[in-house]
């Protein structure tokens, strides 16, 4: 009983890595057709051909190209939560949601451009109000504020940072907007940091 335990557990094993190492060969040749090409010039006929799996394997795991693209970006929002548990600064937000979108720029624009950019925004979205609000709770441990105060503050900035954000992409994300963004950042923590002044506990 033991042994045939053992040779079910290794075989349940074996098939879970593959499937995870087929969904991700998948996930890789749909970011590299991204890269190349708009989301509606893309087919599942150029997804399985890229990476060498059946029509019946994609849709194994995937209803359609929408339901890739989503669990790539959920995927990737949690990515970008585990590598920075944490934020020192504002500026820090702001360069991790830029330089995350940087990483693929071709891609983040063709899905910006096409049905995908709901999916993207809920991406910013997500790890926008991650970012905001590990920086506002570290900073306002000592700040004598009520809990919609802390809200009010992280929902502006956030929503802030999101419209930058949108407004880079819907712009094509142009080096030169560098400047307007260190303009941005500059204003969003002089609010904070005069919100914060405003409310330090007295004694």
């Amino acid at each position: 009983f033991l042994a045939a335990q053992s040779k079910d557990t290794i075989g349940f094993s074996g098939g879970l890595m593959m499937a995870n190492f087929t969904k991700k060969e998948i996930k890789n040749t749909f970011i590299k057709l991204l890269n190349q090409k708009p989301l509606n010039k893309i087919s599942v006929k150029d997804i399985v051909d890229g990476c060498g799996v059946s029509r019946n394997t994609f849709y194994y795991y995937y209803e359609d190209i929408t339901a890739l693209l989503e669990d790539i970006i959920v995927g990737l929002a949690d990515d970008f939560i585990k590598k920075r548990p944490t934020f020192d600064a504002l500026e820090q937000c702001i360069d991790a949601i830029f330089n995350f979108a940087l990483q693929n720029k071709r891609a983040v624009l063709h899905i910006y451009r096409s049905l995908g950019r709901e999916i993207y925004d809920g991406f910013l979205t997500k790890a926008c109000e991650y970012a905001v609000t590990e920086y506002i709770n570290a900073l306002f441990t000592d700040l004598d504020t009520t809990e919609e105060q802390k809200n009010a503050v992280i929902k502006f900035v956030k929503c802030s940072l999101i419209g930058v954000c949108i407004d880079w992409i819907s712009g094509g994300m142009k080096d030169d907007y560098i400047e307007d963004y260190h303009l941005f950042s500059r204003m969003c923590k002089g609010f904070v940091d005069e919100f914060a002044n405003q409310h330090k506990k007295k004694g």
